[in-house]
């Protein structure tokens, strides 16, 4: 690959993630001002005008924020079962209903339990 074709790529990927990006920003505001207008009170409308940069405060609050990990817990475990707790549930409705040809494989049938 060129370089050429590496530069479009890069500009390819980039505007998909700008879009993607573009809108899931539309539709959390989208979201706050319909719950707004259903709770009856007032919607995001404090950072920006009109509200359009609360997106953006919310995901610096989402980095900003902090870990908190109990002195007593084994901090790997800790760390690593929130990954694996939500890793286990789609696995667990993958594997509940697996079909090969006319045979259907179940929960019970797979080794990892169910």
């Amino acid at each position: 690959m060129d370089f050429l074709g590496f530069i479009i790529i890069c500009v390819k990927v980039l505007l998909v993630f700008t879009a993607t990006m573009l809108g899931v920003l539309g539709m959390v505001y989208a979201e706050r001002r319909v719950s707004a207008f259903i709770q009856d009170r007032v919607g995001p409308n404090r950072v920006g005008p009109k509200g359009l940069l609360q997106p953006i405060a919310d995901g610096i609050k989402f980095l900003m924020k902090e870990d908190i990990i109990p002195d007593r817990a084994d901090k790997p475990i800790f760390i690593f079962s929130s990954g694996y707790s939500s890793h286990s549930c789609p696995h667990d409705v993958c594997r509940d209903s697996i079909w090969i040809s006319d045979y259907p494989i179940w929960a019970g049938d797979c080794p990892s339990g169910g």
